[in-house]
């Protein structure tokens, strides 16, 4: 490298033989000079036009730039391997990913390391191929001894120094990384790698940090809880022993322990404020919050609600039969539901339905007064962007998606009516403190202000007295709306919920579906009402009531219990009670 032009003549002429006798392409004959002028200015396109330019570079780049200045940038922006789907560029970030430091604080035998990579970086991969990374890094030490880089010394010390390297977990932060590499996977749609790792871009995200370190304590305390009723040994000493081979009875997979993700959504902008993925990305990668598509259950109702209330095709008074019901599916089976209690109330309120999470009314009145269509138009609308499947079984959640939609989909009732796309970066700043992108939130109106007030007041009552009221007395008191999820066998439980100002939404499961033994009330709930007791401060804030909705107590309506009730309800202009009413005026919000 020291004492080339930019181009090695005889190691091009070398590699042209070598792929003519063996009839390939494998051999390059490429300098570091020639990588960097790749890497900076073309492709990767294996044809003799794209060479011959690469030559053409590399002599012009030497002429311009010193030999180390040459060998800093290329240092900067090598690939030395990857990390779940994430690559790794440059020296100063494989320092921090394989021993948990900065480049300039390696010792001898950690540069060593680093420095046999490039080579092959999944071979020489120091976390998953030690034994091969080791023995290479002893044959760098040994050339760097032979060309006297080094002394007989410092070559008997490093050779001799064990290969350690640090966790994931301690050399990129736990605390983010899950987000971390959301934005990354969000940079790659718009810019190239080598200009999101090699041009010095400083990139300010929505995060807030102290939001994130809540969510991880919230979701870390909960699954804590979970693996006991689960009868898991304790994970992190589980974890030690699994990764010192001591595996035998009672020693258990990492991957095989119960799951959780977070997403927190401010509604008036779409700025993602805390993500979650998974309990340890050291293990695994994976970004349940936008990677796991998983059945929402019973959090997907509010849609079908919401999609009869919009479109004046019922009230929240309205009542309806709970009683055995089917209905013939499209492929031609019958389909008949079961509430969650296998028992049936009779009549009751569109409210009590939701509020009380019953299957069989809000199967019925997805199936015979709204129709499927309308519910998927306005999930998507709202910003479900999972396909939706046109079968009766969607009004109870049956489809898949994942929790940063389904976050950001309530996020339109908590901002009355209007959706903001989520965000995660909000600029990007170049070298010279240039901004180079700059995402300002993108809203839209897809919903009547009257409406999303009107479900915000139907879905405080699963808070108030509902499917979610645990969170009372888990000490978050606090005016807030939401929806609890579970689906067949428990196997995904959710917590969707939400104050004026921020939007959470929580899933529980495990990676391989199987039941949890628990309902989103039990599994997910805990995990949001931590969090949102830590995060959600200042004075207590409701719902502001958006003018022309109108207030009028409901009377002998027939409870989910038996009981006649009478309650306050919200009416859009146009639509009355559907059930005889008490004898006090109608109120009408200002």
């Amino acid at each position: 490298f020291y004492k080339h032009i930019g181009i090695d003549p005889y190691r091009i002429v070398g590699a042209i033989i070598y792929d003519i006798r063996h009839r390939t392409r494998e051999q390059g004959g490429s300098t570091i000079t020639q990588q960097l002028a790749r890497d900076l200015f073309l492709t990767r396109e294996r044809i003799i036009t794209r060479k011959i330019k690469e030559w053409l570079m590399a002599i012009k780049i030497e002429r311009k730039y010193t030999k180390d200045e040459i060998l800093e940038r290329y240092l900067n922006r090598i690939n030395l391997g990857r990390m779940g789907s994430r690559e790794i560029y440059g020296v100063e970030q494989a320092a921090k990913y394989y021993f948990g430091k900065h480049a300039w604080e390696l010792s001898l035998a950690e540069c060593a390391t680093l420095a046999a990579i490039p080579k092959s970086p999944t071979k020489y991969s120091p976390i998953k191929n030690p034994e091969n990374s080791k023995s290479r890094r002893q044959l760098v030490l040994k050339q760097m001894l032979e060309m006297k880089y080094i002394t007989k010394a410092q070559y008997d010390s490093a050779i001799n120094t064990p290969l350690v390297t640090a966790s994931i977990g301690e050399s990129w932060s736990a605390d983010i990384a899950y987000f971390l590499e959301y934005v990354r996977t969000e940079l790659e749609k718009r810019f190239e790698p080598s200009a999101i790792y090699g041009h010095g871009y400083n990139i300010y995200t929505t995060l807030d940090m102290s939001m994130q370190l809540s969510a991880n304590v919230a979701v870390q305390k909960q699954l804590r809880i979970l693996d006991k009723s689960l009868k898991f040994p304790d994970y992190e000493e589980n974890k030690v022993k699994w990764f010192a081979n001591e595996r035998g009875k009672g020693i258990e997979s990492p991957e095989s322990y119960i799951q959780s993700a977070l997403v927190a959504i401010e509604p008036s902008t779409g700025y993602i404020r805390a993500m979650v993925g998974g309990r340890d990305f050291s293990i695994n990668q994976f970004n349940r919050a936008v990677q796991a598509q998983r059945q929402p259950g019973s959090a997907f109702k509010p849609f079908v609600y919401c999609a009869a209330f919009a479109n004046k095709l019922a009230t929240p008074a309205d009542v309806i039969i709970d009683a055995p019901w089917g209905v013939r599916a499209p492929d031609g089976k019958y389909w008949e539901p079961k509430n969650f209690s296998h028992k049936y109330s009779g009549p009751v309120t569109l409210r009590t339905a939701l509020v009380k999470s019953l299957n069989v009314p809000t199967a019925k009145l997805m199936n015979e007064r709204v129709g499927v269509n309308r519910v998927i138009e306005l999930a998507q609308a709202m910003g479900i962007k999972s396909p939706l499947a046109h079968v009766p079984s969607l009004a109870l959640g049956s489809s898949e998606v994942n929790v940063l939609e389904m976050t950001s989909a309530y996020s339109v009732w908590a901002n009355l009516g209007v959706r903001a796309e989520p965000i995660c970066v909000k600029y990007v700043i170049d070298r010279e403190d240039n901004i180079i992108e700059e995402n300002m939130p993108k809203t839209k109106r897809v919903l009547e202000k009257n409406v999303a007030y009107q479900m915000i007041h139907v879905m405080k009552g699963v808070i108030d007295g509902g499917t979610a009221s645990r969170i009372r007395s888990l000490g978050f008191k606090r005016p807030a709306a939401g929806k609890t999820g579970t689906t067949n066998d428990s196997t995904d439980a959710w917590f969707i919920g939400f104050v004026p100002d921020l939007v959470t939404g929580v899933w529980v499961g495990f990676d391989d579906p199987k039941s949890t033994r628990k309902t989103g009330a039990e599994a997910a709930l805990p995990i949001w009402a931590d969090f949102m007791k830590t995060v959600v401060d200042g004075p207590e804030k409701d719902f502001p009531v958006p003018g022309g909705v109108m207030f009028k107590t409901v009377g002998n309506v027939i409870g989910s219990d038996g009981s006649s009730k009478s309650t306050k309800e919200v009416f859009l202009p146009g639509t009355s009670p559907r059930s005889p009413s008490g004898g006090e005026e109608d109120d009408f919000g200002l």
